[in-house]
């Protein structure tokens, strides 16, 4: 059997595999007790700190690829 045609009978086969594993794990999650006061606080702030990461992270990454954008766009042409 030929290697790609292995590959594309298993690949969807392994994303719904991983799309029900992930949906078991948030289910599982969900029913989790959030803990007493001290530990939702504390949930938080590591929750706004990550979110903070991913701003930041976003902008640069937004500024990279617009600069790398215009680049491309001069050293290729835009016609």
């Amino acid at each position: 059997m030929d290697i790609q045609l292995i590959a594309l009978i298993f690949a969807p086969f392994t994303a719904i595999s991983a799309l029900i594993y992930g949906a078991i794990l948030v289910k599982k999650i969900i029913k989790v007790d959030p803990g007493n006061a001290r530990m939702q606080e504390i949930a938080q702030a590591i929750s706004d700190g990550a979110m903070a990461y991913l701003s930041r992270q976003f902008k640069v990454v937004a500024i990279f690829c617009l600069l790398l954008t215009v680049l491309i766009g001069f050293v290729l042409g835009w016609g």
